[in-house]
This record gives structure tokens, C-alpha cells and sequence, in this order.
């Protein structure tokens, strides 16, 4: 017998012949050759830093085993769907084998994902009544699910990640939160606080009198930040911004 080693199907033809004359005879014999088994170890995945994904391999072959390498933060390595727990970007390769022992290989990319962040500016202080720019600062894009809460705020105009305008109606201290989540990782929950005043109370002091030539103080008002003052007429006034 011989031993081909074909590298595509082949017919293989031996032809006999006598030393006394007879007509040659033949026979062949058809060698396959195919490509084993089809492997897939699935569509490359990320991963949110410190969580896991499912691998999930197949073949085109009934009966295929399936060994995963390397076996680094994997559940297991000889099931077709092990549990991945990456501490760094990981690269598996899967090898298929049929039961006839013909076997090939795919790998799949398994890469850690940054969690969003949930930064965001606006201003500390504001008016009743007036709106105010929310501006987000993380590290997400327009895709990402933003997730506001403007204490009873009323918005304006804007959505997702902004620029946002927002109003309160009335004055006090309120908490603005923000959640994002992003290819399949949630940020932790920021939050920042605004201090809304409403209109500054004014007070001109009581009526007074007093002689020709004479002066008096007028004003009562108490002192408010980012409060301005102007009296008039100005005539006679030692300091028309003065409260």
C-alpha cells in the first residue's frame, strides 16, 4: 500500500499489467480531503472593567468538542460557552474537534471597557425663574443613556448629554444627579447643588427730616451676595451704591 497525503480530494487510479500480454486492467480509489470542522468563537465583546461576559463557540459538526486557551480568568475549557472574567484585554482561541479527530481553530477578542463617568458642570448660585446651563463633563458620547434628576427643576430645552437649560421657580438649595450608562457599563451617580434666590428684598429705611444744610443716613437693607444697590436721583447722595 502507499500512504498519499493529498492537500485536496484526489482520485488515485493503479493500473496492473502481467508479464504474459493481458490488457491492462485499472481501478481507483477517491481520497477527500475537506477543511474539518468550521469553528466560530464568537463575535469579539467588551466588557465593563470587573464584570464578566459569556463566550458562546459553535460548529458546523455534530459531536464537536471544544477547548478554549489560554485558560487565564475563563470558568472553564473544554465547554463551548465558559464564563469571562478578564483582568486585562484577552484574546481566546477555541479549537473545534470532530469525532473523527479532525480539528481547527478561531479566536475571539474580549476587551475591557472604562466605565462612564458622570461629571457635569453648573453654575453654584442662580435666579428664580431663570435658566441655567447644565453642561455634562464625563467621558461618554451622545450614544451613552443619560439619566437626569433636577429636583424639581423645570427643563427648558436640551436632552441626554446636553447642553441642558433648566429653571427653578422658586428660591432654596436643590440637588442636580446624573447616572450614565454606556456600552453596557453604568457610571456612579454624580451629584452637584445650586442655590437659587428670588427677588432681593429692598428696604429704603424710615422717612426722616432734618435742617438745611444738615445730612442723615437712609437705607436698611440687608446685605446680600451678588446684590447691587443705585439710588436717585443722585443729587446730595454721598454713595448712590451704597444699601
Amino acid at each position: 500500500p502507499i500512504t498519499p497525503t493529498p492537500t485536496v480530494t484526489t482520485t488515485y487510479t493503479v493500473t496492473v499489467t502481467d508479464g504474459c500480454g493481458s490488457t491492462p486492467v485499472q481501478d481507483s480509489i477517491v481520497v477527500t480531503v475537506d477543511g474539518g470542522p468550521v469553528p466560530f468563537a464568537g463575535n469579539d465583546v467588551s466588557v465593563c472593567i470587573g464584570g464578566s461576559v459569556l463566550l458562546n463557540a459553535s460548529s458546523n459538526a455534530l459531536g464537536s468538542t471544544f477547548s478554549w486557551t489560554p485558560a487565564t480568568d475563563l470558568s472553564a475549557t473544554n465547554v463551548y460557552n465558559p464564563l469571562s472574567t478578564p483582568q486585562m484585554d484577552m484574546e481566546y482561541i477555541v479549537t473545534v474537534t470532530r469525532p473523527d479527530g479532525c480539528s481547527n481553530d478561531d479566536t475571539v477578542l474580549v476587551t475591557l471597557t472604562p466605565p462612564p463617568t458622570a461629571d457635569f458642570n453648573l453654575p453654584t448660585v442662580g435666579c428664580a425663574g431663570t435658566p441655567l446651563l447644565v453642561n455634562y463633563a464625563g467621558n461618554a458620547n451622545a450614544a451613552a443613556q443619560y439619566q437626569w434628576s433636577f429636583d424639581g427643576g423645570i427643563l427648558t430645552n436640551g436632552s441626554g448629554i446636553g447642553p441642558l437649560a433648566v429653571y427653578w421657580e422658586n428660591p432654596g438649595i436643590y440637588t442636580i444627579d446624573l447616572t450614565v450608562a454606556w456600552n453596557g457599563c453604568v457610571s456612579t451617580n454624580e451629584t452637584n447643588q445650586i442655590e437659587i434666590f428670588g427677588p432681593p428684598a429692598v428696604n429704603a429705611g424710615s422717612d426722616i427730616s432734618f435742617c438745611s444744610g444738615d445730612s442723615g443716613p437712609i437705607g436698611g437693607s440687608t446685605p446680600l451676595a451678588g446684590v447691587t444697590y443705585l439710588w436717585s436721583p443722585i443729587n446730595g447722595v454721598d454713595d448712590p451704591t451704597a444699601r
